[in-house]
């Protein structure tokens, strides 16, 4: 069974938000009963915020049930509840309760909540359907800006390739990397140094727990299929297309044993015909996969990123993927 980390303060401070964001007046009050009260009207409910529901929370709501109280309780869940679970829940122990599918259906019109979100749990969204809970709720129209897809081609754009702008261009990269899979990755490590003090990968994140097992998709064939936990990345601002030294390096960063083996380098001009027969030897002799993306390729992946909630930009990677394994012998 798999159990996410949980950070309790964290996760109240964005369960309060989620509740102002549905109109209702949270009132920072805590008692061994509830985390906070939160007050629409005449109706006040006692907020208890979970990971999950377990035998121990439940015998405790059983307690509340006989005991006269000034408000209703609910429980804040970020797990994903069998609705048959939860209206048995309600029933017996009369008691509110809001899990993932529901937060996600109430922020979902609210960007900086779905990133919170997202950056908090270590499992994806991908395959969990949202779904409108039982408490009223309310929400206020307000803008909410954030960068278009034009804001970060101009970023990318206005960065020179070459090594004057080399820690640009990383930086650049990191962050977007972080944005966009914030949903599919976490763990992130960046730019670690050897003993000897030299600098190595620039970034390596660990695929996210996925409770949704039917859901497949690039993420989910890098950790079954390919046997790899661990995702290095390597951004490479060079003039010129990368060659096979670079590929010989960063294959050098992974390791099968500790269930790294795969390595994406995102690169100003891609990679030349000795890169990419290297890539395929790596396969072939070690079972170790890299793959090269282009700026042209990642400005794709940025507008399907911000232009298509349908398609996950990770599409890019899995037609990058399929492309190394069905030309493999070339």
């Amino acid at each position: 069974m798999f159990f996410f980390f949980f950070e309790k303060d964290k996760i109240i401070s964005f369960a309060e938000k989620v509740f102002r964001y549905s109109s209702y007046d949270v009132i920072d009050e805590q008692s061994e009963d509830y985390d906070f009260l939160v007050k629409k009207q005449d109706i006040t409910y006692g907020v208890m915020v979970k990971n999950k529901i377990t035998n121990n929370q439940i015998s405790k709501l059983d307690k509340l049930k006989d005991e006269e109280k000034q408000f209703i309780p609910l429980m804040f869940v970020l797990d994903d509840i069998e609705k048959e679970s939860k209206e048995l829940l309600t029933q017996k122990y009369n008691v509110e309760i809001i899990d993932i599918s529901n937060i996600i259906y109430i922020i979902q019109g609210n960007s900086e909540l779905m990133n919170e979100l997202k950056e908090i749990l270590d499992y994806s969204l991908n395959g969990i359907e949202k779904n409108e809970p039982n408490i009223r709720i309310e929400i206020e129209n307000e803008e909410i800006h954030t960068k278009g897809l034009m804001d970060y081609v101009k970023e990318l754009q206005g960065i020179k390739p070459g090594k004057k702008d080399w820690y640009k261009y990383q930086k650049f990269c990191v962050n977007l990397i972080k944005e966009m899979f914030n949903d599919d990755l976490d763990s992130w490590g960046e730019q670690e140094k050897t003993q000897e003090g030299s600098f190595i990968f620039d970034l390596i994140a660990r695929v996210k727990y996925r409770k949704k097992e039917e859901y497949d998709d690039f993420f989910n064939m890098v950790e079954n299929s390919l046997q790899s936990k661990y995702i290095v990345f390597e951004f490479k601002n060079y003039v010129e297309k990368i060659g096979k030294e670079e590929i010989i390096s960063t294959e050098s960063y992974l390791y099968e044993k500790a269930l790294r083996k795969m390595a994406i380098i995102i690169t100003r001009k891609g990679a030349n015909e000795s890169a990419k027969k290297e890539i395929r030897r790596c396969v072939r002799s070690y079972g170790k996969t890299i793959i090269v993306i282009d700026e042209m390729d990642l400005i794709n992946m940025i507008t399907l990123w911000k232009e298509d909630d349908d398609i996950n930009p990770s599409i890019i990677l899995q037609e990058k993927l399929n492309n190394l394994y069905i030309h493999l012998e070339q």
